[in-house]
């Protein structure tokens, strides 16, 4: 399943982020020879993508809060 979404990259977000991140996103883009925009979906799908998956499918008490 979310493999299909991570396959259509067609929408385009604006984020503000500070030099830190910005730097930070540069440095693993480089190091692994991906875009900043990857990244942010792998980070993004790995954080938060079980506990979306588990309340999507009505089972909201697998969701974990992160702080």
């Amino acid at each position: 399943i979310w493999e299909d979404h991570m396959l259509r990259k067609n929408h385009t977000i604006g984020i503000r982020v500070d030099e830190l991140t910005d730097s930070l996103l540069a440095d693993v883009a480089t190091i692994f020879n991906i875009s900043k925009s990857e990244v942010l979906r792998n980070a993004l799908t790995a954080t938060y993508g079980a506990s979306v998956y588990s309340f999507k499918n009505n089972n909201p008490e697998t969701i974990s809060h992160h702080a």
